[in-house]
């Protein structure tokens, strides 16, 4: 028997709310994203996408992408139309870099606290898998209440997949990425088990699940100990399989 009480009360002392974002490729690394100094021209250029990035996610949250044109996005962002094609080369390709723009923001948050879990006093006598999902649970809590247009957003983008945008089958594949990114963070591995994948992919639907109808509802979003009570019961067995892996 695993006492999930004392495994909730050691995973919040593991709370990191750090609003910084790193390229994907440091989820792992654990190198902080660091990166090389860059001239005046290719900031101002990042600073411009981030701009037409952060307006397109206020007007997504207000409207379906479909209602919003190219020119709201550039008026929002105070940058003129052509400036737009210079950084995305279509619309389609533009939500698709928003979307994997806040895939990156959420994978960055639940990668922190899962590093210092690993460094917390009194985890290790804890069973480690059920730390980690109970740490993870936590972090979509806490990131629905911290970034809410990004919550918006994905529940938007997650309902049109199926339909074309960007290439055939292009919203599923970044959503399988997706999935994918996650398991190696969740289970701290470059080659997680099978069984990680799975527990990934049910913990993330049941998580956005719930997260997004008390959204829709206009409720207020579960905290995380609340969050950990309705998710948790539904993957405990894949969580008793991996214990006995």
């Amino acid at each position: 028997m695993y006492n999930y009480d004392a495994l909730v009360i050691n995973c919040q002392t593991c709370m990191i709310r750090d609003t910084n974002v790193v390229n994907s490729t440091d989820l792992l690394s654990g190198n902080g994203g660091e990166a090389p100094i860059e001239g005046r021209r290719s900031r101002k250029a990042r600073l411009t996408r981030r701009a037409l990035l952060d307006a397109g996610l206020a007007a997504f949250e207000r409207q379906p992408p479909a209602l919003v044109s190219v020119l709201d996005i550039t008026e929002a962002a105070d940058v003129a139309k052509g400036v737009f094609y210079l950084h995305f080369a279509s619309k389609d390709a533009f939500l698709l870099a928003l979307w994997e723009d806040v895939q990156r923001t959420f994978l960055e948050q639940v990668r922190r606290p899962l590093l210092a879990l690993e460094a917390a006093s009194g985890v290790r006598d804890s069973d480690p898998n059920i730390a980690r999902v109970i740490t993870t649970v936590h972090q979509y809590a806490l990131f629905a209440v911290r970034f809410p247009q990004h919550v918006s957003f994905a529940l938007r983008m997650s309902s049109m997949i199926g339909n074309d945008i960007g290439a055939p089958g292009e919203l599923l594949q970044r959503r399988t990425r997706h999935i994918e990114d996650l398991t190696h963070v969740l289970a701290s591995s470059q080659h997680p088990s099978p069984k990680w994948r799975s527990v990934a992919m049910l913990m993330d639907a049941n998580c956005w699940g719930v997260i997004w109808q008390a959204q829709k509802l206009n409720q207020p979003i579960p905290t995380e100990e609340d969050l950990v009570a309705l998710v948790l019961p539904g993957i405990k067995p894949l969580l008793n399989g991996l214990r006995s892996s």
